[in-house]
């Protein structure tokens, strides 16, 4: 209970943006950079797993050779980044990677020789490239049962046939169950490193547009939001999974508080609310389910890190105030 009490304040933590993003800005870019990745992530094993149940599994390898690299592009458009995946032994010529990626990769090649698990390795930094900075984030990929169909020691020879067509120089094959596949890649411009640090800094989070209503409006609905996350955090702290279950399922949809705010928001704000909402839904399987801690705290944690994302990358504006800050 005590182990459980820590998660949970560390969680709450986590959940009070404006005053942590103030303090350590680089939260608000891990949570950016995380939220893009799960995007991606879910996006690929969903249609993957999609394809390979309609058309069978040498389908996975033109899936991957066709449609993988158009996923990736508009999991790149929704959330205003440079997001990929790479390894040191790639399948696509244009996976290799960069010499930034090669120092993160052999930084989770040492920790998985000492050895760290694969899943769960991360790194960020900041580096300035042709004057604008930018801030890069990195995060293992591990081998899973599924992945070995393409990527193992035993390959069946119908789809060692498909990889060798659109791959001839491929070194992505040898892979074992837990080993350390490579890693997602994210990274996105900032405020420059040499900017002196103003006792009122700029607001660089995108403005919406929208009136003094639908702004009281969208308050009301990120409060709810707030409210359904320590609801779920208290009911994990109590033990009481159907009070779980019912405040996750409050976090599956929209709260519909006071009037329509919806039309007046941009695309890349639903790539980050709808995977929340899946987050909760997650929570809420596990309440009816399995019942673990650890994995509704995880998926709670994720929850909370898309909250994070999305305030850290927009400000809701009237048109007054756009006129105003634009003099």
């Amino acid at each position: 209970m005590k182990t459980l009490a820590i998660a949970l304040g560390l969680l709450m933590i986590g959940s009070a943006v404006s005053a942590q993003d103030a303090v350590n800005p680089d939260a608000a870019h891990i949570a950016k950079a995380q939220a893009a990745i799960k995007d991606l992530g879910q996006s690929l094993r969903g249609a993957l797993v999609a394809t390979m149940q309609a058309e069978g599994p040498v389908a996975a390898v033109n899936f991957c050779h066709d449609q993988a690299p158009v996923i990736a592009a508009q999991v790149a458009e929704r959330h205003q980044v440079q997001i990929g995946r790479t390894a040191v032994r790639h399948r696509s010529p244009g996976n290799a990677p960069t010499e930034w990626q090669q120092a993160a990769l052999a930084e989770f090649a040492a920790k998985a020789a000492q050895g760290s698990p694969a899943a769960g390795m991360s790194t960020q930094s900041s580096e300035v490239v042709d004057g604008q900075a930018r801030f890069r984030f990195a995060q293992s990929i591990p081998t899973e049962t599924p992945c070995l169909a393409c990527h193992g020691d035993n390959v069946a020879a119908p789809i060692k046939a498909e990889i060798d067509k659109h791959y001839p120089d491929d070194s992505a094959t040898g892979f074992k169950e837990g080993d350390l596949r490579g890693m997602f890649w994210v990274e996105f411009p900032i405020a420059p490193a040499a900017e002196p640090v103003s006792q009122n800094p700029p607001d660089q989070r995108a403005p919406i547009l929208m009136s003094e209503a639908q702004r009281a409006s969208l308050r009301l609905e990120m409060r709810g939001r707030m409210e359904t996350l320590q609801g779920v955090m208290a009911a994990l702290a109590a033990g009481d999974w159907a009070a779980v279950a019912k405040r996750a399922e409050e976090g599956t949809r929209g709260q519909h508080r006071g009037v329509d705010f919806r039309s007046a928001l941009p695309q890349a704000w639903f790539g980050m609310a709808r995977p929340m909402h899946g987050e909760f839904a997650a929570i809420q399987r596990e309440a009816e389910g399995g019942q673990r801690i650890d994995v509704a705290l995880q998926h709670l944690a994720q929850a909370g890190q898309y909250c994070t994302a999305c305030h850290a990358s927009f400000r809701p504006v009237t048109p007054a105030e756009y006129a105003v800050a634009q003099q």
